[in-house]
């Protein structure tokens, strides 16, 4: 996620009650699968649409069960036991970092090759602040997801040190 402004919300922005669960046949579908899982907190759709990586940024090779169930063992155990996994960490997670936000926008796509697309999504707030997030997507057998590293648990570990789950 990127940086936060104030800006009015465009025509061309929909509004987040416009987004549907369309599947993850394309990348583009598969981006609004995960908004819409997001902001209608379907933990476990969200979870479904999460691919790991290798454990280094950028290595795109396919992470395995292991390096993500290891990375996630840095979570506070309360948080854990209220997850149940790491993929349903970060769906909610994300369907934290989009509450306030009431309008989208696609307003960046990038095909890397075949089997990559890199989509920034603009995420408009009633109060007029905006979130501008970056969301990775790549092509597997079982359709397309969203890209994560294991090191994105170990950041997730250290914000949830603090803070409880919820009831």
């Amino acid at each position: 996620m990127h940086a936060a402004a104030s800006i009015p919300i465009p025509p061309e922005a929909k509004l987040t009650s416009e987004l549907r669960n369309r599947g993850n046949i394309s990348a583009a579908d598969a981006v609004e699968t995960c908004l819409w899982a997001a902001i209608h907190r379907e933990t476990d759709v969200g979870a479904d649409l999460i691919r790991w990586t290798m454990a280094r940024p950028f290595d795109l090779a396919p992470g395995t069960p292991y390096i993500a169930a290891n990375a996630f063992q840095a979570v506070p155990a309360p948080w854990r036991e209220f997850a149940g996994s790491p993929e349903r960490l970060l769906a909610i997670v994300h369907q934290n970092e989009v509450e306030p936000f009431g309008a989208f926008q696609m307003v960046g796509h990038e095909g890397i090759g075949s089997d990559i697309e890199v989509f920034t999504v603009r995420l408009f707030a009633s109060d007029g602040n905006l979130m501008d997030s970056s969301i990775m997507m790549q092509r597997t057998q079982n359709g397309w997801k969203r890209v994560h590293w294991p090191v994105t648990l170990e950041a997730i570990a250290k914000q949830l040190r603090e803070v409880p789950p919820p009831k």
